[in-house]
């Protein structure tokens, strides 16, 4: 089964392949069918390397080599840096590129499987690293993972996830699902420092000051002007193209932020209950106004709201559905510190409202089992109603907000903060924001070309000229050196291309 795909920006596709028969099988040594005797299985998987051709489409390797990569109609990057030998896959009428996807015993290099991968890849834009998750990574009878340099295809590292344990995991099954990386990839940054030189060699002496509020053009390669900074005290000025952005994550921590009001009067106001009764529970004849409060919303004023929800569990101790679908409507609190809740009638229900433009409705089907907390018990989009909170004049990040849950038919049973120990199961906010970008942000590509401008004409300079080029590309001399050139218009200019990832 072909299970993930991942693009390294530079014209190669990694395929993971999974072997189906690994999620058929548990161990060796699994009994087998009635117990007719005792199974020794295994499978085998794949990483496969594909290079985009000219025409737009995609050629799978055949053939690698340590000089190649066993694309011949490759569009670009066809060459392979230095791998260590023996040659990839000796054993193999057609090596691939990665060629270390086999089990040697630790210690003795005894060959016992080829072809150990689980078919799921996470890759890390700029590392130069795929990482694949396989069995046997470590030693026999274990699931990890695998890290490969994607410049050579060689095996750089293995982690073991999971050991070896009499069965009680998988062992040399599909004992691990899908990877991924929680950290996002380095941003792509351009920038540089310019100084008085002094002695007019063109290069960083020390002692020679910088030139600070120098404005700073960057252009694309047809000359279209994206962006402009301004040298700082230290001469230095830089462009970007990250963006600031953020989730925040906030679980109802005591009895009085989530609270369960009677609509028929005196609208008497609940903060212990055992569960949510979300809506109209016909068991108990009245129906409810939800609040739930939600405290430390560390969300920045200015800040875009991308997505939010609400997530509940389920309770499962009485009446949990009634309408299939149920739909509620979820408004939030009109104020800028949402206090908690009281047991004072109507404490729920009479709080102002956001607006009736950013009301939410949000329709779940039929709810079964006890704590569970997946998509069904998830809310609708409520991005535009904590837009509304965090845009009000008093927001401060840190601050609490409060939703309102209506419904007079029908009906849902979640868990609150004191139906189970510590309120593992209590209502979850979760918020994405973004925020404007900084000054210097300019939507850089990999493998790019651009041009860095300085107009030799601005007051900074003071009639200064530009130093030439001292042509020293040595490793440290061309880092201090200078590497503007004259252009027709009175600017001074230099070009360069971004790399492209990995």
């Amino acid at each position: 089964m072909l299970t993930d795909i991942e693009l390294d920006g530079r014209g190669f596709m990694y395929l993971g392949i999974r072997d189906r028969f690994s999620d058929q099988a548990y161990d060796s040594g699994d009994p087998g069918p009635a117990g007719a005797g005792l199974t020794n299985q295994r499978f085998g998987g794949d990483l496969l390397l594909a290079c985009q051709t000219a025409g737009g489409g995609w050629q799978l390797e055949s053939g690698a080599t340590l000089a190649t990569r066993g694309c011949t109609n490759g569009l670009t990057g066809e060459a392979r840096l230095a791998s260590n030998p023996p040659s990839p896959d000796a054993n193999y009428t057609l090596p691939e590129f990665f060629h270390n996807e086999q089990f040697l015993e630790y210690g003795t290099n005894d060959l016992y499987h080829d072809e150990t991968a689980l078919g799921t890849l996470a890759m890390l834009y700029g590392s130069g690293e795929l990482v694949g998750t396989r069995y046997d990574a470590w030693e026999a009878f274990e699931n990890g993972t695998t890290t490969f340099d994607i410049n050579n295809g060689n095996r750089l590292r293995a982690v073991q996830l999971y050991e070896a344990n009499n069965g009680a995991f998988f062992r040399k099954a599909g004992g691990l699902g899908d990877i991924e990386l929680l950290g996002g990839a380095a941003p792509i940054e351009v920038g540089n420092r310019i100084w008085r030189d002094d002695d007019g060699d063109g290069i960083q002496d020390p002692g020679e000051p910088p030139i600070a509020g120098v404005t700073v053009g960057l252009h694309d390669a047809a000359g279209t002007l994206l962006n402009s900074a301004i040298t700082d005290a230290n001469g230095n000025y830089t462009f970007s193209n990250s963006q600031t952005i953020g989730t925040i994550v906030s679980q109802i921590n005591q009895s009085s932020d989530d609270a369960e009001q009677l609509t028929n009067a005196p609208d008497t106001v609940t903060l212990t209950g055992a569960d949510l009764d979300i809506g109209n529970n016909n068991a108990g004849g009245t129906p409810h106004h939800i609040g739930l409060r939600f405290t430390n919303i560390v969300v920045p004023p200015g800040a875009t709201i991308t997505s939010a929800y609400i997530q509940f569990a389920t309770d499962g101790s009485g009446p949990d559905n009634i309408g299939n679908p149920a739909i509620f409507t979820i408004d939030g609190q009109a104020a800028d510190n949402a206090p908690t809740f009281a047991a004072v009638n109507n404490n729920v229900e009479g709080r102002p409202r956001t607006t009736l433009g950013v009301r939410a409705t949000w329709s779940t089907a039929t709810w079964t089992g006890t704590n569970f907390n997946g998509p069904l018990q998830r809310t609708s989009n409520l991005s535009a109603i904590v837009q509304e909170i965090v845009d009000r004049a008093g927001w401060v990040s840190g601050n609490a907000m409060a939703f309102i849950i209506n419904n007079s038919v029908q009906h849902r049973e979640a868990e609150s903060f004191d139906g189970r120990p510590n309120g593992i199961f209590a209502p979850v906010l979760v918020v994405n924001y973004s925020l404007p970008n900084p000054a210097n942000f300019v939507a850089l590509q990999f493998r790019s070309s651009y041009e860095l401008r300085v107009n030799q004409n601005q007051a900074a300079l003071n009639g200064m000229s530009v130093s030439p080029p001292d042509n020293d590309l040595t490793t440290f001399g061309d880092i201090r050196d200078s590497d503007g050139q004259p252009r027709l218009g009175g600017y001074v200019a230099t070009n360069f291309t971004t790399a492209g990832p990995g």
